[in-house]
């Protein structure tokens, strides 16, 4: 009697959920937090997916700064409007004008716009935290394997002494008190992916 050469492998069953509204629009909703790695002296800045500590509370806006997400594993397209939101404060000088653009960072270093820059104005009194609420029309974009997303913000005024909380906890920076009115030193980058079902 002559066996089998084949051992017959039943595919796994996958139940895939997803929320009614996200399913009607076609995109799902992924929230992104500011975040600060402090490696030997050195600050690395970061946007993360979940509530993570973070090794700096809040952040000085005095030049510009680009936060990295972790390269993506598979590919992912974005599509839609992200927000971004938090508080900021500033303890002297200049109103609050800082300027938000999401970018693709490809596997080669290059930067690839994602939104256009949008502008945040802001006129506050000295040591009042203000929240904010900014939104970010996205290009349809594949983020490919090996590619990150990248918040860039940038001052207009680089000794605005303008703060933006980096505190995926929302723990108290040093500048901005988290038991404050209006304060909170999360930054929430939100940002939509296409659905393909």
């Amino acid at each position: 009697m002559v066996l089998q050469q084949k051992i017959p492998i039943i595919p796994n069953q996958i139940v895939q959920s997803f929320d009614f509204p996200d399913l009607v629009s076609g995109l799902g909703y992924e929230d992104f937090f500011l975040s600060i790695a402090v490696i030997a002296g050195t600050n690395t800045f970061r946007i993360v997916p979940r509530s993570l500590q973070s090794g700096k509370q809040d952040l000085e806006m005095d030049q510009e700064y680009n936060f990295d997400s972790a390269v993506f594993r598979l590919p992912r397209t974005v599509k839609g409007t992200a927000y971004i939101s938090g508080s900021i404060e500033k303890t002297a000088g200049q109103d609050a004008n800082l300027t938000f653009r999401l970018l693709k960072v490809t596997a080669a270093s290059a930067e690839v716009a994602l939104t256009s820059a949008i502008t945040l104005n802001r006129a506050l009194g000295d040591d009042v935290p203000q929240p904010f609420f900014i939104e970010l029309d996205l290009t349809e974009t594949i983020i490919k394997e090996d590619e990150k997303i990248r918040l860039e913000v940038i001052p207009t005024v680089a000794s605005s002494k303008v703060y933006i909380g980096t505190s995926p906890k929302d723990l108290a920076g040093t500048i901005i008190d988290t038991s404050a009115t209006n304060a909170t030193t999360i930054t929430t980058i939100s940002i939509p992916f296409r659905i393909d079902i």
